[in-house]
Formats: structure tokens, C-alpha cells, sequence
């Protein structure tokens, strides 16, 4: 008996063992799954957000090309509005 004792011992041990590395390797992989794709996703986001300050510049020189228009616009109604008077 006490060698079968022994052996099943050696087994539930190592039905332990195999029950608790299985989660921690499938965990493992998860997170350096996780860390690659989060890595990616910061990537991505530098782009954007250096793709929208340059759309963001662009947008404001053509606002204050407008705005200067809309100025010279302004001074030659009041130059014709005084003439007709």
C-alpha cells in the first residue's frame, strides 16, 4: 500500500502543478498580447495626434488669411458707403 500511497501522491502533484501553470502560461500570453496591442494603440494615437496639430495649424493660417480678408472687405464698404453719402 504505501507505494501506491507514493504514486498517487506524485500524481495529485502533478495534476497540481499542471493545474496551475496552465492559467499562469495562458495569462502570460494574454498580457504580452495586451502589452503589443497597447503598444500599437500609443503608436497610432502619436500619429493622430500629430496629424491633428498640423491639420489644426493649417486650419488657423487659413482662419487668419480670412479674417484679414474680411478686414480689407470691411475698410472698401465703409470707402463706398462714404462716397454715395
Amino acid at each position: 500500500m504505501p507505494e501506491w500511497t507514493v504514486v498517487t501522491v506524485i500524481v495529485t502533484l502533478v495534476g497540481l502543478f499542471a493545474a496551475i501553470i496552465k492559467p499562469l502560461i495562458n495569462l502570460n500570453t494574454t498580457l504580452t498580447t495586451l502589452i503589443t496591442e497597447l503598444k500599437a494603440l500609443r503608436n497610432d494615437f502619436k500619429e493622430h495626434t500629430e496629424d491633428n496639430s498640423a491639420s489644426h495649424r493649417r486650419l488657423r493660417g487659413a482662419v487668419d488669411d480670412l479674417d484679414a480678408r474680411i478686414d480689407n472687405h470691411e475698410v472698401r464698404l465703409t470707402i463706398v458707403e462714404e462716397f454715395v453719402k
